[in-house]
């Protein structure tokens, strides 16, 4: 239902606006796996009043068959990261397809109550009804951000991933702003949440809501150290340096992998990974090591790349070790750390 006193004279209003049956903003779903649920939110906006012009979704999951989409009523584009960018990431793929057009972003676990939920969200953007900046369908899960907004308050923090406080920090700056700038924002409450992300894949990331959180509250340093509020900083970490893989090592899950390795014949060397671990990498980071090479297609390597990309560190992903084999001109391997039967092998200047 919409939030008491926003929907007094929505009728009369609504009466005054001419309206297509297709407008011109995009509709935006980022995706992990939940492929039903995104099946019947897509569904769900084939029975809307509204359409918009064209539906993009950024498949982190990246097994979306595409094809079941080419017919499709609405024009469907897809976006396939070579990796889980996560939520944020994710976010701001599809804002930068946009091209400058309104967005109403949807999770792939939420869904709209009524045949005119979308019309609401998009008749809250026009003078008619004050011309707000975002409105909420469903917090996050569910918003419509214009262009004027996202010019305002910019791209999603893409340091927090996967997902879980990205929202927090958002409406952070948006308070931060609107002292200066002042935001219109309106929450109408269109569309139910089933929480499938956070049920299902999150249990998983045992340290991922503590780091996340931990992150934004030394981004904006809240007075209340209990909630995020009354932040106490105007620019993020209040204008002063952040190391951010000093952040990660503070943060870091201890797994112990990298116990049964010798990390000090590492300095100074050309490392070839494939077996992958945070801690790991971290430690390998701290070794000493002239380069880290890395073979697998584990999500989280992309973020670990972004912390080292202004190191001296090569730190990249392959799918398999045939794909490293164009780079074999470039690199020559000192210590090799392997996912074999032996977990580590030292070599001598072996040219792959």
């Amino acid at each position: 239902m919409l939030t008491n006193g926003v929907h007094e004279g929505y009728a009369e209003r609504r009466s005054s606006v001419k309206l297509n049956k297709v407008e011109n903003f995009i509709f935006g779903v980022p995706t992990l796996l939940n492929y039903e649920g995104l099946d019947a939110l897509l569904n769900s906006v084939l029975k809307q009043t509204l359409w918009p012009k064209e539906i993009i979704i950024c498949d982190n999951g990246r097994s979306l068959d595409t094809n079941k989409y080419k017919n499709f009523p609405i024009p469907v584009s897809i976006i396939t990261p070579y990796y889980n960018k996560g939520c944020s990431a994710g976010w701001n793929e599809i804002i930068r397809s946009a091209n400058g057009r309104d967005i109403l972003m949807a999770n792939d676990d939420t869904e709209f109550i009524y045949e005119d939920s979308i019309e609401k969200m998009y008749c809250y953007t026009l003078p008619e009804f004050d011309s707000y900046h975002f409105v909420y369908g469903y917090g996050y899960s569910c918003y419509f951000a214009t262009k004027k907004a996202i010019n305002m308050v910019g791209l999603f923090d893409e340091n927090i991933w996967p997902a879980l406080y990205e929202d927090t920090d958002y409406a952070t700056r948006i308070e931060i702003l609107t002292l200066k700038t002042p935001i219109r924002i309106v929450s109408i409450e269109v569309c139910k949440n089933y929480s499938f992300t956070v049920k299902r894949h999150f249990s998983t990331e045992v340290n991922v809501n503590l780091r996340n959180k931990n992150y934004v509250y030394k981004k904006w340093r809240y007075l209340n150290q209990d909630t995020p509020s009354y932040p106490t900083c105007e620019k993020p970490f209040c204008e002063k340096p952040f190391n951010l893989v000093d952040f990660e090592i503070s943060n870091i899950q201890k797994t112990g992998v990298s116990k049964n390795i010798d990390i000090e014949k590492m300095r100074d060397k050309n490392v070839l990974v494939e077996l992958y671990d945070e801690e790991l990498i971290l430690n390998l980071k701290l070794s000493g090591a002239k380069s880290v090479i890395v073979i697998n297609d584990n999500p989280k390597l992309e973020k670990f790349y972004m912390l080292f990309k202004s190191d001296p560190f090569y730190f990249r992903t392959f799918n398999d070790f045939d794909d490293f084999r164009v780079y074999r001109d470039y690199f020559s391997i000192d210590y090799y750390i392997g996912s074999n039967d032996k977990v580590e092998l030292t070599c001598e200047k072996i040219i792959i």
